[in-house]
């Protein structure tokens, strides 16, 4: 669909993958090479995350999340990499304090 020129990574998603297990860091950069061939291959989220993707990662009985959203069609943006209890919670104060959250429409 898109071609990705570039992948940028906010500064807590550059620092997880310096501190992290270097296996863990190849299957995060092995899962975000996938973004290279399809700029929409990670799954959708909905709610105050609309317009972010998810990929997901096992290792060691864990569970590991590479969230990232689409700037435009040659650029996309790592927005959050780690564990998943710690994801959707740091994203979402983020992007509260960034002003990017998207209001709710009302019924």
């Amino acid at each position: 669909m898109f071609s990705v020129i570039e992948i940028r990574f906010v500064t807590q998603a550059k620092k997880f993958l310096k501190k992290c297990n270097p296996k863990l860091s190849e299957l995060f950069k092995d899962k975000l090479s996938a973004i290279y061939d399809n700029i929409e291959a990670g799954i959708p989220l909905a709610g105050d995350l609309a317009g972010c993707y998810k990929i997901t990662i096992d290792y060691q009985n864990q569970k590991y999340r590479v969230i990232y959203e689409i700037l435009n069609e040659t650029t996309v943006v790592v927005v959050f990499c780690g564990l998943r209890k710690d994801a959707y919670s740091k994203i979402k104060k983020n992007r509260v304090m960034q002003g990017t959250v998207r209001k709710k429409r009302k019924s």
